[in-house]
């Protein structure tokens, strides 16, 4: 959205994209192209990275289809842009590559328009459009994106594109009918520009969020926080928001002393839980330490909250994963572990990885030094929090086709214990999320170090990445401060589980354990299937062999193929019932808002 000669404003695809995703934006950036002494946030590192890739990507499928021999012009930037995408356009090239598009008060630049064969304007054939996205899979707003598109190109060539694509960068590619989309997307801008136009700087829309990669997030927090808005609140969905306010609850203090005991849509039970997360938030404003509650158990014998807390054990490991999301398929680069040793010191494990090899080979350390302890003592358990860590084991597994049987064993015998879990289910927090972050409030100060989030961590990788200040963290500051962090973690985690286990003893809540088994039954701590040991065994040793130097590509790939064929159904069945196990845990307002439950 900026303003042009004349004084008219000239939109873009992204600007819809604003609007449709969230008014406050749009409304921010309308004013500030009238006033520029508005200060939008800076882009965090993450912002650049993305940024960075998308671009890397963007070049990579140009240069691809290059080598395959296409003709393609590029419009190199410059104030007669449009001028030279509609000259390339009258001369038909099979591709035009960053093409400048305009109409009425609408433009963009388009990453790739394709020559198809059909009448237009332009002579026997016209273009259709095709974008390039970093992201792994088709979003809504990417396919808005390139009907606006389609709809500038319209008035260039005469006739709307049959198709629109995207080139993900999984490497697929999605193709959508653009006329399947084109009449939302005609209705959402007709409803812009009528927001556009009746746009009044002193009226604030009340769609405040903060949104990721927002350049307003400052000033909506800010507004959120004096309004006292609802979404302030732990654990408030978008449409409970709409039923409090159907009711007359459209702050955090007035849905603490609401006197309402029933709001339609709100289950009874949900809209307490809401009103003494509510009340425990006001009642945390200003402590250094927020409120808690404990909360009473749902029914004598139930497996939840701090019921699935188990007790001490010397083995127990505090784990936590760092991961770099922008390489191809993602890569676990730190497996971190805290441990106390047998003089009662506390230590800490580590294992790193900077490729695809030595993430296998990291992965197979920690699982075996995590299983060799649990065979020693069955009581040890592994404590994390949040669910990241266990997907993480789950999809390496399947990646490196290794320690299946290992994994399948710990997650059977739940070694791996959630945290995050437990204190949802148990505690009722004065903190606007339970974040590992916000809930060591409870139990330490403020963090320090120049790492101090997920973010953070991506953001300093990705510069040892291109400019490594050395080779281990020994050696490199970058890697050092990564290591703290995650060593933090780790920490917090530990303390997180004592100060649970307090809580614990102090109302009397039993640690409730799997059902015994039966005594004909075979010992669960042992793999259960000498066929699948076997398998599996097997498999690893091929996989194993085609990192055999001394093979030829083609024997090694064929070592890697019936390595992977060897157990594949069995593999393919497991996310099928992680899925189910998983939601066997759920709560009913969990279910509620699992799209996917059914």
């Amino acid at each position: 959205m900026q303003r042009i000669d004349g004084g008219e404003i000239r939109f873009s695809p992204h600007d819809l994209i604003n609007f449709m995703q969230c008014k406050f934006i749009s409304w921010m950036d309308r004013c500030y192209v009238d006033n520029r002494a508005l200060k939008p946030d800076e882009d965090d590192g993450g912002t650049q990275i993305l940024q960075k890739k998308g671009i890397e990507h963007e070049i990579a499928y140009r240069d691809n289809e290059l080598s395959k021999g296409k003709s393609i012009i590029e419009i190199a930037d410059g104030a007669d842009a449009f001028q030279r995408t509609l000259e390339a356009m009258r001369e038909g090239p099979e591709v035009i590559y960053q093409a400048v598009l305009r109409h009425g008060n609408f433009g963009g630049i388009a990453d790739f328009l394709y020559r198809c064969e059909g009448e237009s304007l332009l002579g026997n054939y016209h273009y259709d459009v095709r974008d390039t996205k970093l992201a792994k899979k088709t979003k809504p707003e990417f396919v808005i994106q390139l009907c606006c598109y389609a709809d500038l190109l319209e008035s260039i060539q005469g006739r709307l594109p049959q198709h629109v694509g995207i080139e993900l960068g999984s490497g697929l590619y999605d193709e959508f009918r653009t006329e399947d989309y084109y009449f939302y997307y005609r209705t959402l801008k007709q409803a812009f520009l009528h927001f556009m136009e009746a746009f009044d700087p002193n009226v604030i829309p009340d769609d405040i969020r903060v949104m990721p990669f927002s350049r307003w997030n400052t000033e909506a927090k800010r507004l959120i926080e004096a309004r006292d808005e609802l979404s302030q609140v732990a654990n408030m969905h978008r449409v409970q928001m709409r039923r409090l306010k159907a009711s007359n609850i459209s702050t955090v203090k007035s849905l603490a002393t609401s006197d309402l005991h029933f709001v339609p849509g709100i289950g009874i039970e949900t809209f307490g839980t809401l009103k003494q997360q509510a009340r425990l938030q006001i009642d945390s404003r200003g402590c250094t330490i927020p409120k808690f509650e404990v909360l009473p158990a749902a029914h004598a014998g139930a497996r939840r909250g701090l019921a699935l807390l188990p007790a001490h054990d010397p083995l127990d490991v505090w784990f936590d994963m760092e991961g770099y999301p922008h390489l191809e398929g993602g890569l676990e680069y730190l497996f971190g572990a805290s441990h106390i040793d047998l003089s009662g010191n506390e230590q800490f494990a580590e294992f790193w990885a900077h490729d695809r090899a030595q993430e296998k080979r990291a992965f197979e350390q920690f699982v075996d030094w995590i299983y060799s302890r649990w065979q020693a003592n069955p009581g040890m358990h592994v404590y994390h929090y949040a669910s990241y860590e266990v997907s993480a084991m789950r999809r390496l597994m399947g990646r490196h086709g290794t320690r299946e049987l290992e994994i399948d064993d710990l997650l059977r015998n739940e070694v791996f214990v959630d945290l995050f879990q437990i204190v949802r289910h148990s505690l009722r927090i004065g903190e606007p999320r339970y974040s590992i972050k916000n809930v060591e409030h409870l139990y330490r100060g403020k963090r320090d170090g120049d790492v101090s989030n997920a973010v953070d961590s991506i953001v300093f990788y990705e510069r040892w990445s291109v400019e490594p200040d050395g080779d281990t963290w020994e050696t490199s500051k970058t890697l050092a401060n990564i290591r703290e962090y995650n060593m933090l973690d780790c920490q917090s985690t530990m303390e997180l589980t004592n100060w649970l286990r307090e809580r614990q003893a102090e109302y009397g809540i039993p640690f409730r354990a799997k059902q015994a088994k039966k005594e004909q039954d075979v010992d669960t701590t042992k793999p259960t299937n000498p066929t699948a040991r076997r398998n599996a065994e097997l498999a690893e040793v091929i996989l194993l062999k085609s990192e055999d130097s001394h093979l030829s590509e083609e024997a090694r790939q064929l070592h890697v193929l019936l390595g992977y064929l060897l157990r594949f159904h069995e593999r393919e069945s497991k996310p099928f019932w992680w899925s189910v196990f998983d939601r066997i845990s759920m709560t009913q307002d969990e279910l509620m808002f699992d799209a996917e439950c059914l």
